[in-house]
């Protein structure tokens, strides 16, 4: 079926009655998270940052909570989720420093503007650093080691709560209510700021 671009209504009816052959993870993809616009300054150097003990021990208590959650599994596991964690932290390094062309380490607007177009505005917005660290250690969170197909195929339980990203829906969700608890408020308000920043 051709479908007529310059007809919305029609368009969209098509996308969400259809379903792909091959569609992928990334066609599940949604914009949520709204980067912050250009202040006109450069970022806050991360290195610089000082966190308070009760943050630092709500960060440790969170990352036991997140281990211990992790299910005995071959590989989505929490050696694994380190893992990525780790990578993922060391990629952020080099976006929020990079070698640019034209950009030679110092801190006018016009070289900050740069930097902040160059990488999406990660380097001028710590909220998605922290989202970008916090999604990849929580991302396989309970993980019961099988495909979603035969998560849904076998009608679990989990399969019954949520149509799509069946496992990973149910890692954020666990994550996301470990994180709101009482004790991390220092740890939530270190990350996002307050009501805002979650709201992100």
């Amino acid at each position: 079926e051709v479908v007529d671009d310059d007809n919305d209504d029609r368009t969209n009816n098509f996308h969400s009655s259809t379903t792909f052959k091959g569609e992928t993870v990334l066609d599940e993809v949604k914009e949520v998270i709204k980067l912050r616009h250009f202040s006109g300054r450069s970022s806050r150097d991360p290195n610089s940052v000082i966190l308070d003990q009760e943050v630092i021990n709500e960060l440790n208590d969170f990352v036991s909570t997140v281990a211990s959650s992790y299910r005995n599994n071959p590989f989505h596991n929490f050696e694994h989720a380190s893992h990525v964690t780790m990578a993922v932290s060391k990629l952020l390094s080099r976006i929020v420093n990079p070698k640019i062309d034209g950009v030679h380490g110092t801190k006018d607007e016009v070289n900050a503007s740069i930097l902040h177009d160059y990488t999406y505005g990660i380097t001028s917005d710590p909220l998605i650093q922290f989202a970008c660290v916090f999604a990849s250690l929580i991302h396989d969170l309970d993980h019961p080691g099988v495909p979603n197909s035969t998560l849904v195929k076998e009608e679990t339980e989990m399969a019954s709560m949520y149509k799509r990203s069946v496992a990973e829906q149910n890692s954020f969700d666990i994550a996301w209510n470990m994180f709101m608890d009482d004790r991390f408020s220092n740890l939530r308000q270190a990350a996002c700021g307050g009501p805002t920043g979650l709201k992100r």
